[in-house]
């Protein structure tokens, strides 16, 4: 809260936010072992809790997620397969929401397309909103992230991934059929 310019906070936040962190500070009292992704998160605690929260990543898993040489994604609109040969910008979130700075990235992505001619661009993530606020525009984020950089985008280049299923990333198989716009 309060880190992007572009969302100020309103004179209620303060308020909103003790009621939200509200529910892990009274279940941190009957909790065995709570659990944070990051030191930082846990520091917010009061120190008295902090023996009782574990720090662990939760990050990608390494050992599971492994480079598969043979990997390939068809897209629809393509010809042909998409594979490690190919230069390959990700964005990932579960939504595409200003919170994980889908924002930032399409305004950045005309300057990267220029830099990076043959790159194409998977985008990954749902039009919902799991943090922070809802975009006023009619489309939701995306829509309105379109509009704004849109005439200087290569579309062409661009594919709308949608959510992916955790199963789909971690196929064995040599190729996999991905649905984009």
């Amino acid at each position: 809260m309060g880190f992007d310019p572009e969302s100020p906070v309103s004179d209620h936040a303060p308020y909103l936010m003790a009621a939200h962190n509200a529910v892990p500070l009274v279940n941190i009292e009957v909790v065995d072992l709570g659990h944070c992704p990051t030191y930082w998160q846990r520091d917010r605690f009061p120190k008295s809790f902090h023996d009782r929260v574990y720090v662990c990543h939760d990050g990608i898993r390494t050992d599971k997620m492994l480079p598969n040489p043979d990997a390939e994604i068809t897209l629809g609109r393509l010809k042909k397969p998409i594979t490690r040969t190919d230069e390959i910008v990700t964005f990932m979130a579960r939504n595409l929401e200003t919170t994980r700075g889908f924002h930032q990235f399409m305004r950045a992505l005309p300057k990267i397309q220029t830099a990076r001619p043959n790159a194409r661009f998977l985008v990954i993530g749902g039009n919902d909103i799991s943090y922070g606020g809802k975009s006023k525009h009619l489309g939701g984020l995306r829509a309105q992230m379109e509009a704004e950089v849109g005439h200087d985008v290569d579309w062409e280049r661009v594919h709308f991934l949608g959510q992916v299923h955790f199963e789909d990333y971690q196929k064995s198989s040599k190729s996999a059929v991905v649905t984009s716009t």
